[in-house]
């Protein structure tokens, strides 16, 4: 369960990738939305960050509370994770979030984005 999206109307979606910083952090890339200090806030105030499941989430480096952190200092309004691989989760415990979320647990759900 999540909490809802504020406001009224349709949100804008930034994929992590187009709003990098392009500074570099060897142990997270941009796309796993762990890190806010490699991500440019100003592009995403009011938005819904769009994050990627990878490695490591599967092993145990990466957290979706820590996407949650990241969505929050960066004023965000909520996060979309999705799979580009099948490296995604089979299934992941209800987690409650205090920001909106979405988290696409399979590559066929994934691709409905088309990134």
């Amino acid at each position: 369960m999540a909490a809802s999206t504020p406001g009224e109307g349709f949100q804008t979606l930034v994929w992590a990738d187009d709003a990098a910083l392009g500074l570099t952090n060897p142990l997270s890339s941009p796309s796993d939305c762990q890190d806010p200090t490699i991500l440019d806030g100003s592009l995403l105030q009011g938005k819904i960050l769009i994050c990627t499941y990878s490695f490591d989430f599967a092993f145990g480096s990466a957290s979706l509370q820590q996407v949650v952190g990241t969505v929050q200092t960066l004023g965000a309004v909520g996060f979309i994770m999705v799979v580009q691989s099948d490296l995604g989760p089979n299934k992941l415990d209800p987690i409650p979030f205090v920001v909106p979320a979405i988290v696409l647990t399979s590559l066929q759900d994934s691709q409905v984005l088309d990134f």
